[in-house]
């Protein structure tokens, strides 16, 4: 990303006369596979578990421990996370329903073939519960 970005105002120089042409092609891009320069790592449960624990004691019911405890427990991709309203969230069955919406500009990843209903723990969605009853903001976006 940064290279091609490099490369574009090198070009941009060239245009305006500070540079003679093609001095933008010495400038190399790498060639990557699909799956090349992604992150493997995974973080072990033991320390999602510690940050929980840290969290239901010094920050309880934040919006960072609705995260860290719905992430942790899911297992789910940001994106779909992101994705989530406040409608999909079924307290009483405890799930959360991943919908791919295309008007908001929150489509999932496979769009509805990723659709469904992810349960959760009651301790999940007891942490829901309280944070909406304490630390939620009523907010509506346009569309609500």
């Amino acid at each position: 990303m940064y290279l091609t970005a490099l490369r574009k105002f090198l070009q941009y120089c060239e245009r305006g006369g500070t540079l003679d042409y093609g001095f933008d092609s010495l400038t190399v891009l790498p060639t990557i596979s699909k799956h090349e320069g992604q992150d493997e790592r995974c973080l072990d449960r033991e320390t999602a578990k510690e940050i929980i624990e840290h969290l239901e004691i010094y920050r309880p019911f934040t919006k960072a421990h609705v995260v860290w405890a719905i992430l942790s427990e899911t297992v789910i991709r940001s994106s779909i996370f992101h994705a989530f309203d406040f409608d999909d969230y079924d307290a009483d069955e405890r799930y959360l329903a991943a919908a791919s919406r295309e008007e908001p500009g929150t489509r999932l990843k496979n769009g509805s073939d990723w659709e469904r209903e992810i349960s959760i723990s009651g301790d999940t969605a007891q942490t829901i519960d309280r944070y909406i009853e304490a630390n939620r903001d009523i907010v509506t976006d346009d569309h609500c």
